[in-house]
């Protein structure tokens, strides 16, 4: 997995929830955004593969590409921001 698309086709293939907006930089769910190398390099310091994921309310938290395929795999610490209400 390596853009929004990627991310955005997984969720629809393994759970068939689209997204509720999408845009160039973003994919949003009902309570959570994925961004993908939000953050910059600062000096010598480059993040490389980030992905910043943030459920509504809360802060921004950074997760490498295989951190985020656990959380969104079933079981993981996500799936639940992403699903509808009720689901």
């Amino acid at each position: 997995m390596n853009t929004l698309a990627d991310l955005k086709k997984y969720i629809m293939s393994n759970y068939g929830i689209p997204p509720h907006y999408e845009a160039d930089d973003e994919l949003t769910y009902r309570a959570i955004t994925f961004r993908r190398n939000a953050m910059e390099g600062v000096a010598f310091y480059d993040p490389g593969d980030m992905w910043a994921i943030q459920v509504h309310g809360q802060t921004i938290n950074y997760m490498r590409t295989e951190e985020l395929e656990k959380e969104i795999d079933s079981g993981g610490g996500l799936l639940y921001w992403f699903f509808p209400e009720g689901a």
